[in-house]
């Protein structure tokens, strides 16, 4: 997070046992309100239990290997004016649909 930028990044998820996920694309963290704009390498790596994902508009970039061998993940919903740039291996190894 910066504080002057206001701007943060995903690092990872609290829970690694979660089934979906919304990435949101503000954050507040100490009662200053940050925009999130990317989803930084190997947040979510090797969930197995991750389903579904959402990704608010606003987030414009998914780092490498991100969602790398979330066997389970079937579904990912990217919300207009999204993303910009995919990473290298970010959605390999994930459930075929």
């Amino acid at each position: 997070m910066n504080k002057n930028s206001k701007k943060a990044a995903l690092i990872c998820p609290t829970q690694n046992n979660m089934k979906s996920a919304t990435i949101k694309s503000s954050a507040k963290y100490s009662g200053v309100k940050y925009s999130v704009d990317r989803v930084l390498p190997s947040a979510f790596i090797f969930n197995k239990n991750l389903r579904k994902v959402t990704i608010e508009s606003g987030i414009l970039e998914i780092g490498n290997k991100a969602f790398y061998n979330c066997s389970k993940l079937g579904l990912i919903i990217i919300q207009r004016n999204g993303i910009v740039r995919i990473g290298k291996n970010a959605i390999k190894g994930i459930s075929p649909k």
